[in-house]
């Protein structure tokens, strides 16, 4: 009986090793293992808003709607990618034409930047106009 447990246990520990396709474990979690290392970049949406009239454009700010800073940044996030640019701008659309007094008629033109710094990249920024009207 206690050569057949001897047998399973020894099994046991020495299957897992013949059954392995690569070495990676070791690498991964031994002696010499390097440190878990992310990949983070830093990204930020902007949105910008003007009068066809005008000739500068305004940055839409949470705080000029009046929102929360962070559910802002996930609201513009969530509409980023779910590529639903257009319903996200009309829906504040209503509220700035609303604060600054607008008319029903007169029409606001919108940019939507998503911008991009990697952290291995420490000066280089990515910049992408991702909806325009």
């Amino acid at each position: 009986m206690t050569k057949f447990l001897f047998f399973f246990v020894c099994m046991g520990v020495i299957l897992p090793f013949i059954f392995l396709k690569d070495v990676y474990p070791f690498h991964r979690f031994g002696m010499f293992a390097e440190p878990v290392k992310h990949q983070s970049q830093y990204e930020k949406f902007y949105i910008f808003y003007k009068l066809k009239s005008q000739n500068k454009f305004t940055e839409l700010n949470p705080q000029s709607i009046p929102l929360n800073a962070n559910a802002f940044e996930m609201q513009l996030r969530k509409h980023h990618y779910q590529k639903k640019h257009a319903i996200f701008i009309t829906i504040f659309e209503d509220i700035i034409k609303n604060k600054i007094n607008l008319k029903e008629d007169e029409k606001l033109e919108w940019k939507w930047y998503h911008v991009i710094q990697k952290q291995d990249s420490k000066n280089e920024i990515d910049s992408l106009c991702v909806f325009s009207n």
